[in-house]
C-alpha cells in the first residue's frame, strides 16, 4: 500500500504518495505557514484529500528539533516548542510519526538512493537552512531524546555573523541559499540562476568555499565512506555540486588524509523527506497493523 509523506521546509511544505519501492506517484507542495495551527489544518486538510484516492499511512517531518511529546522547536518557521504533534493528531484523529527532516532525508537516501549499502556515511542537505544526517554502522546516528545531528550548525566562524539559531558563525549562516541570498541581494533562486550564466562568480566562488568548510570540518569528524550531498541548490545544475566538490577536493586536508572519501550527488532531491517520512509511517503500520488501516474522512 503507498504511504504519503509530508515535508515541512522553512519555505514550503510537500506533500508526496509513495510506493513501497520508494517511487513518488503524485506530489504537491505549497508555501510553509508560519503560524503552526495553520500548519496543522493545511497538513490535515492535504492529507485527507490524498487519502481520499491512496488511503494509506502517514508519516510528517519537520525542520527544527522535535521533542518527546511533539513539540517542535524550528528557527526558519520562528516556532519555539509548539505543539505541533498533537495538533496534528487531534486534526488526524490518529497518531503519526514525526521525525526530523534530516533523519528522514537520510533514511531515503540509506533505503534506495546515494547512500544505500554503505555502513558509514554523510548526507548534507543544501537548502533554506542546511541539514542532514550521517550513517554510523549502518544506522542514523541519534542523539540523545532523539535529537538528530544539527549539522547546519557547526561553528566556522568563531567571531561571525549571527544565526538564526542564536548562536554565532554558524555553517548555516555562509553556505545555505538563505546566506547565498543575503550575498547576492537577490533570491537564491535568481541568484543560481545568474551563476549558471557566468555572472556573479566572485561572490559564488566565496560562498563554495564556505561550503567545502563545513565539509571538511564534518569529514575530519566522521571519517565517512561518502558524502552525498542534496537540497535544494543542487537542483539548479550540475555545476553547484561540480564546483563544491572541487572547492573541496581541494583543500589541503583533503587531499593529505581524506581523498577516499566520495562526493555524490544525493539521488532523491527535494522529494527525500517526503520519502522518508513516508518509509517511516509504513514501517510504523507494518509494528502496528492498526495503523493505516482506516483513517477518518473528517
Amino acid at each position: 500500500m503507498p504511504a504519503i509523506g509530508v515535508d515541512i521546509g522553512g519555505t514550503s511544505v510537500k506533500f508526496g504518495v509513495v510506493t513501497t519501492e520508494g517511487e513518488v506517484i503524485a506530489r504537491e507542495a505549497c508555501p510553509s505557514p508560519k503560524d503552526w495551527q495553520a500548519m496543522a489544518a493545511l497538513i490535515a486538510g492535504k492529507v485527507t484529500c490524498l487519502r481520499s484516492k491512496h488511503p494509506g499511512p502517514v508519516g510528517i517531518c519537520t525542520a527544527g528539533t522535535i521533542g518527546p511529546d511533539g513539540q517542535v522547536t524550528a528557527n526558519q518557521l520562528s516556532w519555539n516548542e509548539v505543539p505541533l504533534g498533537a495538533a496534528l493528531q487531534a486534526a488526524l484523529g490518529e497518531k503519526v510519526p514525526l521525525i526530523h527532516d534530516g533523519h528522514s532525508a537520510l533514511m531515503a537516501e540509506s533505503v534506495s538512493g546515494a547512500l544505500k549499502g554503505m555502513r558509514n556515511g554523510l548526507l548534507v542537505q543544501l537548502g533554506t537552512g542546511i541539514g542532514g544526517g550521517f550513517l554510523s554502522n549502518g544506522q542514523p546516528y541519534v542523539g540523545r531524546a532523539n535529537v538528530a545531528p544539527e549539522i547546519g550548525h557547526i561553528i566556522t566562524h568563531a567571531d561571525g555573523l549571527p544565526c538564526s539559531c542564536g548562536q554565532i558563525g554558524c555553517w548555516e549562516a555562509y553556505a545555505s541559499a538563505s546566506a547565498l541570498s543575503q550575498l547576492t541581494g537577490l533570491s537564491a533562486r535568481e541568484a543560481l540562476s545568474r551563476i549558471a550564466a557566468g555572472e556573479l562568480q566572485d561572490i559564488w566562488q566565496g560562498f563554495v568555499q564556505e561550503v567545502a568548510i563545513g565539509l571538511m570540518s564534518l569529514i575530519g569528524l566522521l571519517s565517512p565512506e561518502a558524502v552525498a550531498i542534496g537540497g535544494g541548490m543542487p537542483q539548479a545544475g550540475p555545476f553547484v555540486l561540480a564546483d563544491i566538490k572541487r572547492a573541496l577536493t581541494g583543500l589541503p586536508a583533503y587531499q593529505r588524509y581524506y581523498d577516499f572519501v566520495r562526493v555524490l550527488p544525493a539521488q532523491h532531491g527535494n522529494d527525500a523527506g517526503i520519502i522518508g517520512a513516508a518509509l517511516s509511517a509504513e514501517r510504523m503500520s507494518a509494528n502496528d497493523p492498526s495503523q493505516g488501516k482506516e483513517h477518518p474522512t473528517h
